[in-house]
Order: C-alpha cells, then structure tokens, then sequence
C-alpha cells in the first residue's frame, strides 16, 4: 500500500483543512517526519491510521480525541486518505463521533460515525456505527447484502455468533468497545452460514468486492482495514 494524499479537517492540531500531497515523496525509500512538539507529527500517523483502521496509531489515544479544540464550531472533523493497493487507487474518508452545532434551531447536535463503500457496479453503500458494529464493519455488511441480492433489513448473523466475540473482546482482551470490527463481523457471518442459507449467500459474494472503494468519516482499526 501507497499513501497518495492525506487531508485532514479539524483533527488534532489542525484546526481547518490541510493536505499533505504525499506522492511527492517518490515511490521508495524511508522518510522522516520532523518538527516542534505538539507541530503535529503523530498527528499525521493517527490520521493515516484512522483512515484505515478507525483507531489511533497508538494506545494511549482515542478517536473520541481527534476533534480539533481549536477548530470552528462548523468545521467538520474528518480524514480522508488516497493511496494506492495492487495498482488501483483507494478512497477512504472517516470522521469519528464529535458535537457539531445543529443544522435546524439552536444547540449542537452528535455527529456519528459513518461510511461509504463504492461497489462495482457503481452502487453506494453506507454503514453507521451502531452497539453492534462500527461503521466500517456494518457497511461491508451491507455491501454483501446487497451484492448477493438480500434485503437490507435481513438479519444473516445468529446472536449466539455474537455474544460470544463480544464476550471475548471485553471480558479476556481488554477492550472496552463491544462493538465488532470488520474481521469479527466476517467470523459472526461464518459461523451462522452452516444453519443460515442467507449467511451463506453473503459470504459467497466476498470476492466481488474486491476492487471497490471506501469512504468512511471516522478512522479505522487495523481489523478495518482488510
């Protein structure tokens, strides 16, 4: 994978939008990123990160922080990512959950999550977090949904698929988020195909979403991004 070009808009330190043309650094090699503490350094690797993955490229950082303290109220926070895979080019774009004033009456309003992924066939799909799944994972199912022809509002995951990954996650690997990336959503989708023809149905179209693009308004976790 080669990053292309990152724009970021109230993220971090950076309180409007800023684009970084990456392709200026050639096709090889290694790169330094230098500069003042707090210019924003890591910055730049948390958006990367979070593009792809929905997660902070470290421990101690949550996606809850990347809305930018010193942006406008109506600046939107987002990250958007270009690069390039297997020789096609990739779009992924992400915001996490931040206050946003509202666009009817006064006060502010939540600003959730989501994302978007570009069939083949030149169909959107949109997924929204939910206490289920994140964005990224609850649009791939989508996409599979619609690839292989079942109705959106179909359930192809059984609930005993999922309580025990949630279990795990939280009880035993130290996470504090139930919610399933991507990879757990494609594991729940595999253990209901035996006893679920559907389930079955949608893990058969996998393979045609190769190729397809990504936009997503919050930053993805490595499991996100495969």
């Amino acid at each position: 994978m080669r990053p292309l070009k990152l724009t970021l808009s109230a993220f971090g330190p950076y309180a409007g939008t800023v684009v970084l043309d990456l392709e200026r650094l050639g096709v090889r090699g290694l790169y330094l990123i230098t500069g003042d503490t707090g210019a924003g350094k890591t910055t730049i690797f948390d958006a990367i990160t979070y593009a792809l993955y929905g997660e902070a490229s470290g421990d101690s950082r949550d996606p809850s922080m990347f809305r930018s303290k010193y942006a406008l109220p109506e600046t939107p926070t987002l990250v958007e990512l270009v690069f390039s895979y297997q020789g096609r080019t990739y779009t992924v774009r992400r915001n996490p959950e931040y206050e946003r004033p509202a666009r009817r009456g006064g006060g502010t309003t939540l600003q959730r999550a989501d994302a978007e992924l570009h069939l083949p066939d030149g169909r959107v799909v949109v997924g929204k977090t939910s206490e289920l799944m994140g964005c990224s994972a609850s649009a791939l199912l989508n996409a599979l949904k619609a690839l292989a022809g079942i109705p959106k509002q179909t359930h192809l995951i059984a609930q005993s698929a999922i309580e025990p990954i949630q279990a795990l996650k939280v009880n035993y690997l130290g996470s504090c988020n139930p919610r399933l990336h991507s990879d757990e959503v494609l594991i729940a989708l595999a253990s209901s195909a035996s006893a679920a023809p559907l389930a079955q149905k949608a893990l058969d179209a996998l393979e045609s979403l190769n190729g397809c693009q990504a936009h997503c308004s919050v930053i993805l976790s490595l499991a996100d991004e495969g």
